[in-house]
């Protein structure tokens, strides 16, 4: 008899393993590097100080995804609108929207609009790592950036 209990409590164990909830993309993540821009007034990429960009996804249970960059200096922010979906380990996301948001000359802003209206319609595809719903690693291939959920 307490063999089988002991055989019933391994299975129901092993079975609640398996159903554990996968960790979740949804949400908002916070870039863990101070991007530098590479600008006509930075053309060096020479980083300007402590978190002089930063950057958030925001994933969404409807498909849509943001991915939003302030420049804290420039008071410039860069919004990038996605669809994308998720199979297994890859995430693919496709360009659809952009603009740009604070002080920029209109001849500045329509050349960035327009250069990123050639990505528009065109997937990439990221591998993602979630580690225990706190940390997310995206690899675009090879280029790896690292998020730490905010909310």
């Amino acid at each position: 008899m307490e063999r089988w209990v002991a055989i019933s409590v391994a299975i129901v164990g092993l079975n609640l393993a398996g159903c554990a909830p996968k960790p979740s993309l949804l949400g908002k993540w916070q870039d863990t590097e101070t991007r530098t821009l590479i600008t006509e007034d930075n053309p060096t990429g020479v980083e300007l100080g402590p978190k002089t960009v930063i950057c958030y996804y925001e994933f969404r249970s409807d498909g849509i995804a943001t991915f939003e960059c302030t420049h804290t200096a420039a008071n410039v922010t860069q919004k990038q609108y996605f669809r994308y979906s998720v199979s297994g380990d890859r995430l693919t996301s496709t360009l659809y929207d952009f603009e740009v948001i604070g002080i920029l000359d209109e001849s500045r802003k329509k050349r960035m609009i327009e250069g990123y209206r050639k990505l528009f319609g065109k997937p990439e595809v990221y591998e993602i790592t979630l580690l225990e719903e706190k940390t997310l690693h995206l690899d675009l291939n090879g280029s790896k950036m690292e998020f730490v959920r905010s909310n």
